[in-house]
């Protein structure tokens, strides 16, 4: 099986400098826990549900305030639509 046959192409996502009250509203509209953050059509990051909830919110930050690039994942693993899915 290769990745392409299980892939999602439609992948959303937002800016660096979009606020994590954007993603969390994208997040629950498009019914998914994770957002890619892109810039210059570039991935640059990644955050997830639990990014907002323990590097924001608790933390105190106000979710309108604080921005994706203080809490994304910067380190991306990633894989090609060609690649092999072992089972």
């Amino acid at each position: 099986m290769k990745v392409k046959d299980i892939m999602n192409k439609k992948v959303e996502s937002l800016k660096p400098q979009d606020s994590i009250h954007s993603a969390a509203r994208k997040m629950k509209t498009k019914n998914t826990n994770f957002i890619f953050i892109k810039e210059k059509n570039k991935l640059v990051g990644i955050v997830t549900g639990r990014d907002i909830v323990l590097r924001g919110i608790a933390k105190g930050a106000r979710a309108t305030s604080l921005k994706l690039k203080d809490i994304m994942t910067k380190k991306i693993y990633s894989c090609l639509e060609t690649d092999t899915i072992k089972t």
